[in-house]
C-alpha cells in the first residue's frame, strides 16, 4: 500500500539501466510503514482485538515491533550522525534500493514523524510525481515532494530534511500572518 500511496509507477523511464535512483527512500518509507502498522495493531488490539481469541496476539505483535526496533543493525553507529550515515550509504542505496538494513536504519529514525502525526502519511501521495525524479538527486527529489505537497503536508516534509540534514533544501520562507516557520 505503501508504495500505491507514494506513487511508484508515475515517470519510470524504460531501458536496463538503473531509473529510480531514490526507490531507496520510497523503500524505506515502507519499512517505516510496516513498522507504524504493527505497532498500531498491537496497540488497537490491546484494547480492541478482532475476536476474542485473538486478544493474546496483541502482546506477540507488540513483542515483535519491539525487537525489530531494538535489533543492532537498524540502529546509526555510535558517535555517527545520520548525515555523515547518509553520505557513506546513498550511493549504495542509489545502485541498490534493496539494501534492506540500512533501509531500516532509516526507517527507525523515520518513525517518530508518523507515531506523533499519523496524518503525515498522507503527504507520501506527493512523491514521485515530478518527472524528473526518476534520475534526479536525493536533493531535487525531496525538494520536489516539498513543493508538490500541500501546505498542511509540507511541515512532514520539512522534518524529514532536517532529520537528514538537508534543512537547505528548501530556504526559508518569510513567515505570514497565520503561519509558523516550520510551515514553510
Amino acid at each position: 500500500m505503501c508504495h500505491v500511496l507514494s506513487n511508484f509507477d508515475e515517470h519510470v523511464a524504460s531501458g536496463t539501466e538503473p531509473t529510480r535512483y531514490n526507490q531507496w527512500f520510497e523503500e524505506t518509507l515502507c519499512e517505516t510503514a510496516s513498522l507504524f502498522t504493527l505497532k498500531s495493531l498491537a496497540q488497537a488490539w490491546e484494547v480492541a482485538p478482532p475476536a476474542p481469541e485473538w486478544a493474546e496476539e496483541a502482546k506477540t505483535l507488540r513483542r515483535f515491533f519491539d525487537v525489530l526496533i531494538a535489533e543492532g543493525h537498524r540502529q546509526l553507529p555510535p558517535q555517527a550522525p545520520l548525515a555523515s550515515w547518509l553520505q557513506d550509504n546513498e550511493r549504495a542505496l542509489r545502485d541498490d534500493p534493496y539494501l534492506r538494513q540500512k533501509n531500516e536504519v532509516l526507517a527507525n529514525l523515520l518513525l517518530p514523524l508518523f507515531d506523533s502525526n499519523p496524518e503525515n502519511w498522507q503527504a507520501l501521495a506527493y512523491l514521485n510525481l515530478d518527472p524528473a525524479d526518476a534520475r534526479s538527486s536525493l536533493r531535487s527529489f525531496l525538494n520536489h515532494w516539498y513543493h508538490n505537497a500541500p501546505l498542511e503536508h509540507r511541515a512532514l516534509v520539512v522534518s524529514v530534511l532536517d532529520l537528514l540534514s538537508l534543512a537547505d533544501v528548501v530556504p526559508p520562507a518569510p513567515v505570514a500572518a497565520g503561519l509558523s516557520a516550520s510551515a514553510r
